[in-house]
């Protein structure tokens, strides 16, 4: 969703959905149910070539005011993000997916936050929830109290994970579009390709010490079952990072790098585990040790990262004989 505002605090939620009939009114609903008038904020649904009934469901709300639909053929969510960025007018961006929801009354509570200190980003809390909306875990690593500016690369060598969810900050828009920062198109995991990055640029964010966001664990989600565009996703993600480090010159900055990069490498090799095909899954795994002959053991990776990197160097024969990698990941 694409939230945008009319005056000082202009505010842009953008929404891509496809194929979300199930979630997308629950989703809907909950920008819409705040306590802030709708000419603060704007909504932008993006619909991603929907099969299903959520197009009809989407049109049920096209007389809201504050709402804007775009319709375009199945694109991908990096695609229906970037054409909601791109009609956007409000000062402040954030990316809302269709099958979670937003808390109540938290788009005045980020909007206070905005006009007391206008930043390049704004880090939410999240919890995660069941497919029925049962909450498993409310992930609030900020105490109240600290949530002081701080640099994006402050920020990213402080809290070292894969929580890189766009949904999970608020952007300064013309921030994003200054650095021309947009999600690369075809893309699963594209929030990792990206966010970083934006991170890395970002002179001041400011985390926000209340939950905003729910995040629903579905089952039949793409993330939950490894195909052949997912892993060569996370291929494509590490080159494009190998080709973005040299660029560095901060040599904290190239560290801080460096170890993502190689974390990815873990995250491909955990994914290649649990790809069904076995065939192909050799295939990629030549592919890839070709490419990354070695993994380097990095202060920074944990201690299951390690084992599945020693394992990698030493035998190749050993990795796959030992390939359901995601049991010494639990």
């Amino acid at each position: 969703a694409c939230l945008v505002g009319s005056e000082m605090c202009i505010r842009d939620s953008v929404i891509p959905v496809y194929n979300v009939e199930k979630y997308v009114s629950e989703c809907l609903d909950s920008c819409l149910e705040q306590n802030i008038d709708i000419t603060d904020y704007e909504i932008i649904i993006v619909n991603d070539g929907s099969t299903d009934n959520s197009a009809n469901l989407i049109n049920l709300y096209a007389k809201q005011s504050n709402i804007i639909i775009i319709n375009q053929e199945n694109l991908g969510l990096s695609a229906a993000r970037n054409a909601g960025m791109k009609i956007a007018k409000g000062e402040y961006i954030w990316f809302v997916d269709s099958d979670d929801w937003i808390e109540p009354g938290i788009l005045k509570r980020i909007l206070l936050a905005i006009s007391l200190c206008a930043k390049d980003c704004f880090r939410l809390n999240y919890r995660t929830v069941t497919e029925a909306g049962k909450i498993l875990k409310d992930y609030t690593p900020l105490k109240k109290g600290d949530e002081s500016c701080q640099t994006g690369m402050e920020f990213l060598s402080k809290d070292f994970s894969f929580s890189f969810y766009a949904w999970s900050f608020v952007f300064n828009r013309y921030f994003l579009l200054k650095n021309n920062f947009f999600f690369t198109e075809g893309l699963i995991f594209e929030d990792l390709q990206l966010i970083p990055r934006v991170l890395r640029k970002a002179k001041c964010v400011k985390e926000l010490p209340f939950i905003a966001y729910n995040y629903r664990q579905r089952k039949d989600s793409l993330v939950n079952s490894v195909n052949e565009k997912m892993l060569d996703s996370v291929f494509y993600i590490l080159k494009s990072y190998q080709n973005y480090i040299p660029s560095i010159s901060n040599d904290k900055e190239k560290k801080y790098f460096i170890l993502l990069s190689n974390r990815i490498k873990i995250m491909f090799l955990v994914l290649l585990g649990n790809f069904e095909n076995s065939i192909k899954k050799r295939r990629y795994l030549l592919d890839f040790k070709r490419e990354y002959p070695s993994i380097k053991i990095l202060i920074g990776m944990s201690l299951k990262e390690k084992i599945c990197a020693i394992i990698y160097n030493f035998s190749l024969q050993l990795l796959c004989g030992l390939f359901d990698i995601k049991y010494l990941l639990k």
